[in-house]
């Protein structure tokens, strides 16, 4: 019983974290200066590492633009 919990807690946790990260390119397709800032800085990371680093840049991109925009609406950070 629980080897079987600690297997469903860690399909739960792997398809949370997937969600999380599908999001998070949708909102970079989704938008086209994040989009274009996206590739650029994909396009210096080596091949054999971008599949792990496609989804750490758009966070970064994604978190510094809410960011920003919270700064511009006078909500502080």
């Amino acid at each position: 019983r629980l080897e079987r919990t600690v297997v469903w807690q860690q399909i739960r946790s792997n398809t949370k974290k997937q969600k999380l990260d599908n999001g998070l390119l949708r909102k970079v397709e989704e938008n086209p200066d994040l989009k274009k800032d996206y590739e650029n800085l994909l396009k210096h990371v080596p091949e054999d590492q971008r599949d792990r680093a496609k989804v750490s840049i758009a966070r970064t991109l994604v978190l510094s633009q809410s960011r920003g925009e919270k700064q511009k609406n006078g909500v502080g950070v």
